[in-house]
């Protein structure tokens, strides 16, 4: 059930199957099901005993329970990514200080390009040096050693104008708390960090296109004339 719940959080960011499975159902504002399993259990009981009862204002107790399991489902997560192995993962650390807000917030939905920037796992120099796809993990924009997702939100100087465009309605942002912070704010905020994500990410994966375009040519000329060359020697 724990895979078949991963997958539709996976649906709802759009993200990559790499990302940590607490930080999917994070990032998608999703209960984890053995959460939710020992909640009800708690609760189960105690629904049981009231309408047994006969000394009490049903519906009333029944709104009581209903708002207390909500709060206790909320605390017993946020419990589970307090945990060690977990509360120190990228995703957790940006949003477990305002883990309430994130979860019931009442605005801001996360496309496909935002959730690369905030996990890390998209077109990122570092992140496709770690599955292969790139000789090194360096910046192919500004040359910096490591590209990943701090480097381009905050640093590399090639986003500089679409950064500028940001800052001007969020307020300076220095790392992924500060911007988590800031979206949660208001929607205008939120879909102006989503329209920088659509911007640089888009760039980014239209750099990758070509560099991938130009290595299939380089490995397919190496490959002919490998062949000439066998052929010249029999």
């Amino acid at each position: 059930m724990t895979g078949e719940q991963k997958e539709m959080a996976l649906r709802v960011i759009r993200g990559y199957k790499t990302i940590a499975t607490q930080a999917i159902f994070l990032l998608a504002s999703t209960t984890p099901i053995d959460v939710l399993i020992k909640v009800f259990d708690k609760y189960c009981g105690l629904t049981r005993a009231l309408r047994s009862s006969d000394s009490v204002d049903l519906e009333k107790e029944k709104a009581r329970l209903k708002k207390e399991r909500h709060l206790g489902t909320l605390l017993t997560w946020q419990d589970k990514l307090r945990s060690p192995g977990i509360r120190n993962q990228k995703v957790i650390k940006a949003i477990l200080p305002r883990f309430d807000r994130w979860v019931t917030r009442p605005h801001g939905s996360i496309s496909y390009r935002m959730t690369q920037l905030i996990s890390g796992h998209g077109c990122f120099g570092d992140y496709l040096f770690r599955i292969k796809k790139e000789p090194s993990p360096k910046c192919h924009h500004c040359n910096a050693v490591k590209d990943d997702n701090v480097h381009t939100s905050f640093i590399c100087p090639a986003w500089s104008d679409e950064r500028k465009r940001l800052y001007d309605i969020t307020g300076q942002l220095t790392n992924l708390e500060g911007t988590t912070e800031a979206i949660l704010h208001t929607p205008e905020k939120w879909e102006a960090y989503k329209t920088f994500c659509e911007s640089v990410m888009s760039q980014k994966e239209e750099h990758e296109r070509a560099r991938e375009a130009l290595r299939e040519i380089a490995q397919r000329n190496t490959a002919s004339i490998y062949l000439r060359w066998r052929s010249a020697i029999t």
